[in-house]
């Protein structure tokens, strides 16, 4: 059997003239069609920035569910300031510590005030701290 061919619908892309030289250059060296030499550069770049994504993928997933998890735990804990959610929390807190090494020293205090005077102030030092823990997860 043969092999089947398909009509090539071209397009025309704008580039400036030194781009184009480039182009017409490595076209006539490697006697390769320049939309050829497009086509491979623009695949090697999408494969070369997609693995750069993949390889960090599994620590980016690893820090966004912390995230998600302390913010989930704090919030449950700021709606209803019992002592079986602050242990809970408490537990989160003392997870992401450990297996981060992110400083919750003082997220661990704004807990106990919080859950001690459950006053606004308390609840703004308690989301700030909670905030700045955040970021340095994600600085991580």
């Amino acid at each position: 059997m043969g092999r089947v061919r398909h009509k090539i619908n071209w397009k025309l892309i704008k580039v400036p003239a030194e781009i184009h030289w480039t182009l017409k250059d490595l076209s006539q060296r490697t006697k390769t069609p320049i939309w050829k030499i497009i086509h491979q550069s623009f695949t090697y770049f999408r494969t070369a920035y997609l693995s750069h994504f993949s390889e960090n993928r599994s620590e980016l997933d690893r820090k966004i569910w912390y995230i998600y998890k302390l913010s989930s735990s704090v919030g449950a804990f700021r709606e209803n300031p019992t002592k079986k959610n602050l242990d809970m929390t408490m537990r989160t807190v003392g997870q992401i510590e450990k297996r981060l090494g992110v400083n919750m020293h003082e997220l661990k205090l704004a807990l106990k005030n919080y859950y001690v005077r459950p006053i606004k102030r308390n609840k703004v030092v308690l989301n700030d701290t909670c905030k700045m823990v955040l970021i340095e997860i994600i600085s991580k």
